[in-house]
């Protein structure tokens, strides 16, 4: 059984969330920014499991959507199995770094993995399908 863990990064500004369309759903999902815990998350941070996967979360934030995040706290881990394979995911609540300039004006561009993104209002959300649901309305009800 393969074993994977994962971390993304719930990012709030003024009422809005940050998704990006997710490569491997069959239909139109919406997803936080994150992505697999990679060596170098580990070796930056030492032994702290929760420090890694914080920079995990920074980490894909930046290469998935171009912006800088600092975490403010862990929201929740999930588990996911599918076939042979089982996934944990940590899921944190973070603010756009002020290096990454107005939420309006960021140029989703610059992250490299070229994925779309975009910011949902409350209201958008009830337009389209978004996961973890259950998390990212804690959170955006909460800020």
């Amino acid at each position: 059984m393969e074993v994977r863990v994962r971390s993304a990064v719930v990012i709030v500004e003024d009422g809005k969330v940050l998704l990006v369309k997710s490569k491997k759903s069959k239909t139109e999902l919406w997803i936080p920014p994150g992505g697999g815990l990679e060596p170098q998350d580990v070796s930056e941070t030492g032994k702290d499991e929760l420090s890694a996967l914080s920079e995990c979360a920074k980490r894909e934030a930046y290469e998935e959507a171009g912006i800088k995040v600092r975490i403010k706290r862990l929201l929740g881990l999930k588990e996911f199995k599918t076939g042979d394979s089982f996934t944990l995911e940590a899921f944190f609540l973070g603010e756009l770094d002020k290096t990454s300039g107005d939420k309006d004006k960021i140029d989703f561009e610059k992250g490299l993995s070229k994925r779309k993104c975009k910011w949902f209002s409350i209201k958008d959300m009830q337009k389209v399908n978004f996961c973890p649901s259950d998390l990212i309305l804690i959170a955006v009800y909460k800020c």
